[in-house]
Order: C-alpha cells, then structure tokens, then sequence
C-alpha cells in the first residue's frame, strides 16, 4: 500500500482538491487502483447541515454519506464510488472517541488529542485503505493499491494540528518509497511580474515543525516560475528542483490532469514511490483533453437557483451539465437566475432581467434545495416552461414544486402547497415522506432503485427498466394527487422499489418537462454522463 499525503500552504482555496483528483487520474491512467480521503479539520460532524451558500454543495454517497464537495470531485473525475469513511471531520472523529468513552471502552482512562485522537485518525486512515472501491467504468471493487490523503486548510491552521501529528506518525512507520508528501501553495507575484516566495517558506517552516517534509510542491500562480524562484524555493525549503511544478488557474479544472502529465508530475511521482505503468484499456487523460475542448454551436441552459450565482452550491448539476454537452457536442452556457427577483413586480427592473434570461434560454434546470425562499419564482420560471414548450427539468425541489405548479394552473387547486412550506395547509400536494401509510420526519439519503413504466419517455431515456440513483429530501409527492396528475396529462413514470415513492413525473405532448425526485448530478461521471442531463441538452439543443 502506498500513500500520497496533501497539504495547501499559504492560503485555503487553491485547488487541493481538484489537484488530488486530478492525481487520481494520474495514476489510475497507468492502471493504478486509487482511492481518495478528505479529511476536514471542521468541527461539523458531517457536511449535511452545512450552508451551500458557505461551503459548497452538500454531496451525497451511495450509501447516504453527506460530504464536502471534493468527494464529488474525486468520484467524477476518477469513475469511481467511494463511501461515507472516505469523508473525516474533526466532528465525527471526537464523537466516535466520546461514543467509545461513554461505552466503557477506554476503561476509565483519561481520554487525551494524543494518543487516543491521534489513535482514532490513524485508525479510520488503515481502514480506508482496506476498503474495496469500485470502478465505475468496469463495476469491479478492488482494495486500493494508492490511497491519496487530503488535508483540508492550511498548514498552519489550529484546527489541523492533530491531523499532521497524525501523519508524523502514520509516515515513520512507513518505508520512505510507500509515501509521497505534496504541498499545494500559492505563489505571491507582484505586478504580474515578480514572485514573492516568503510565504511558502514559512508554510514549510510550518510543516517540519512536525516532523514532516515535502517532496514535491505545487506552485499556484499564473506566472511561470523562473530559474530565480525555483533555486529559491529548493534551496530554503529543500525540495528537489524537478520535484516544483507551477499550476496557472486553467480555462477549465478538466485540463488539470493533462497539463500537469505534461509537466512531469507523474514521471516525478513514479520516481519516488518506485513504481511502474501498466497496460490500460480505457485513456482517462483523452477523455479529459476532449471535455476541455470547444464545439462549434452552444446553447444557454438557465439554472434558477436561490444562491444566486455560487457554482460550488450546484457543483455537481454544473460538472453534469459539462459532461453531457460533450456528449451531446455542444457548448452549454450557464445563466443564472434569481428566483427571488422572479417574485418581485413585473416592472420591477430585477423582475424584467431575470424573465429575460428566461426567454432567452434554450432549457431552464430547477436544481434541489430546502427552504421557501424564492420558491414562488421558481414556480413563475416552471410556469414559463411548460406554457412556452421549453424543455425544463426539475431535481427534487424542483419537481416538487412542477407539481405545485400543475396543480394550481392545470388542476386549478389555486391553494396547492407543500407541507414543507405549510404545515396547516388544506391542499398539500407534497408532504412528509409516507413509510407504510406514517409520515416520518426523515430525510431520504443514499442510493435507491427506481422502476420505470413501460413506454415512458423516461425509460427510452435510460433504456432499462430499473435504475439506481442518490436521494436527499424530506417531502414527497402526496400519493393522493397522483391519480389527478395523471389525468391531466403529468405522469408519473417512474417509483421506487419497494417504498412505491413516486419518483418521475412527465408531461404528455411537451418536448421535455421531467421533474425527477432523486438527484441525476450525483452519478454523472467523466466517463459516462448522466443519461438524464444528456437528453435534457439534446431537447434544448433541437
């Protein structure tokens, strides 16, 4: 087992992850099984309370993990599947020493950061690495060969003390070729001109007050490093000159792997940790040099959304969105509108912006979310599509609230709602999930198996008949509308197995409007996109 630890000096937010999965690739193009740990230094136990708005989508696991959006990263760009143990917060890990503490398993004992944290971290890193991950491309699980350790934070931080007196120890038992330690740190350049290496330093500085060393170093900064920074940076923080590489920020994250394959990163990775290419028969770094490229037509996809213009809080439905255009060999312009300027008087100068983008896009997304703000202009925006023929899809809330819709203006139930929205309301044509006739107050996560009817538009979608795909919601479609959504024309095309959870809805004679209850982005990959998000562009590409 061999082990790639990666830290970010200087400051957070450089691309670690997107550097870690891009590594991924790296190694998994040279016939390497690969598996990746986050480990957050956040007291959250996990991702799932957190705010999209703060720090980025909440992303789902099969098995219901609720994660920091790099795992997204790490299972898009490398085809695999990862599970909830991937994902390590400074949360989840002191609550699992207090759970032990409580059941009488330390035996009295004072419990201390080192060595029963320090014990538990280490721990959770050895069972990672034991555990099969599977190949979305082949569907074989295998254990990991390379297991690829991200910190999150900077070095430095307090949060991440622990953490890196976890990895002093974890690497002193190790044989020095079975693990590699790289260091993501930005660049200071002045003026476009001059590069200002202070910074690094001391992140190094840092990093061997721990008892730990970097072997490689991946400068963030758009100017090339000259023979000046080089010699500084290898002689101050003793790092071998072939082993510092300069990473600009890319048109597109999807460059990453080539150029930095290009520049010689897996040549100097391979050296250290001594090993060898072996025969492959799929090329990732092709697949990833034709998502990077340009097509000739585009097309303007509107994602109405309630915060506003953060990609990171839609991450996943944005990488889909990439991947099916490739396929589709179109160009996707993402326009954002602000469902709450769609709830506003319409002269209202917001109002009239946001209905513009509309009109002006060839397919409208209504992503997930909790909440009710803005919710009555998304409603405005579904309205729009499905009068106005434009192909529309909506993800969980967003087919909620296309049933909302259809029911106030189709089935002419003017007070239709969500119990989500109003819990005293008359009409609630969406409600608590319903297991055996009881409403539990649950949230739905992971993946689960839907059937889909016969001569269903959905079901030419995915040509089969059974699908599996990630869930997060607490409401769902009030089993006693469906009759009278049907009748008008809303289908319901697809329900779990099993649960009998309606889980797609499409409406008759229209070129797509599909509203779907679980969440397609989740199992888009850079191999192989969701077959969902590819026709949805194909509709809005005719």
């Amino acid at each position: 087992m061999k082990y790639i630890i990666v830290s970010g000096g200087v400051i957070s937010g450089i691309g670690k992850g997107t550097v870690c999965s891009s590594i991924g690739v790296l190694l998994k193009s040279k016939g390497y099984v690969v598996s990746h740990i986050k480990i957050d230094p956040y007291l959250n136990y996990s991702a799932g309370m957190m705010a999209p708005c703060e720090h980025g989508e909440v992303y789902v696991l099969n098995d219901g993990g609720e994660t920091d959006l790099d795992l997204g990263n790490y299972e898009r760009f490398v085809n695999i599947e990862l599970t909830s143990k991937n994902a390590i917060t400074s949360g989840n890990i002191l609550y699992n020493i207090i759970e032990q503490e409580r059941r009488g398993e330390f035996n009295g004992k004072t419990l201390q950061m080192n060595p029963h944290i320090i014990q538990e971290v280490l721990g959770r890193i050895e069972d990672i690495s034991k555990t099969p991950v599977k190949d979305t491309i082949t569907g074989v699980s295998s254990v990991p060969e390379i297991v690829i350790i991200e910190l999150g934070g900077t070095v430095g931080d307090f949060e991440s003390l622990m953490y890196l007196e976890a990895f002093y120890k974890f690497t002193s038992k190790l044989q020095r070729e079975d693990y590699v330690h790289i260091s993501v740190d930005y660049l200071i350049d002045l003026h476009g001109k001059e590069h200002k290496t202070k910074p690094i330093q001391n992140s190094f500085r840092n990093l061997r007050s721990f008892g730990l060393k970097s072997d490689i170093t991946i400068c963030r900064t758009q100017i090339p490093l000259n023979d000046l920074s080089i010699n500084k940076i290898s002689e101050i923080c003793n790092v071998e000159q072939e082993n510092i590489f300069y990473l600009p920020t890319l048109s597109t994250i999807y460059r990453v792997p080539n150029f930095l394959e290009s520049n010689g990163l897996y040549s100097c990775i391979k050296k250290l940790m001594h090993i060898e290419e072996r025969p492959v028969s799929v090329n990732l770094l092709e697949k990833f040099d034709r998502l990077a490229k340009r097509n000739v037509d585009t097309i303007s996809i509107g994602i109405v959304t309630k915060y506003g213009t953060q990609a990171d809080s839609y991450a996943s439905v944005v990488h889909a969105l990439l991947f099916s255009s490739s396929e589709v060999g179109v160009n996707v312009e993402l326009v954002w509108i602000d469902s709450e300027a769609l709830e506003r008087d319409s002269e209202d100068k917001d109002y009239v912006e946001a209905m513009s983008k509309i009109k002006e896009c060839q397919g409208i997304l209504v992503p997930g979310g909790f909440g009710t703000r803005g919710i009555e202009g998304k409603i405005k925006a579904i309205s729009y599509c499905r009068e106005n023929k434009i192909p529309f899809l909506g993800i969980c809330l967003g087919l909620q609230l296309s049933v909302i819709e259809f029911s106030r203006n189709v089935l002419n139930i003017k007070n239709a709602t969500s119990e989500e929205f109003d819990p005293k309301a008359e009409n609630q044509v969406i409600t608590y999930i319903n297991h055996n006739g009881i409403k539990k107050k649950t949230i739905r996560l992971g993946a689960n198996n839907i059937c889909l009817a016969d001569k269903s538009k959905i079901r030419e979608v995915y040509s089969c008949n059974t699908i599996s795909e990630r869930h997060r919601h607490r409401f769902e479609i009030n089993r006693d509308f469906v009759d009278s959504l049907e009748q008008k024309g809303y289908k319901c095309s697809g329900r779990s197995e099993g649960e009998n959870v309606p889980e797609i809805f499409e409406l008759e004679d229209h070129p797509f409007f599909v509203g779907v209850q679980f969440h397609p982005e989740f199992n888009a990959r850079s191999l192989s996109p969701s077959p969902l998000f590819t026709s949805f562009l194909s509709a809005a590409y005719k």
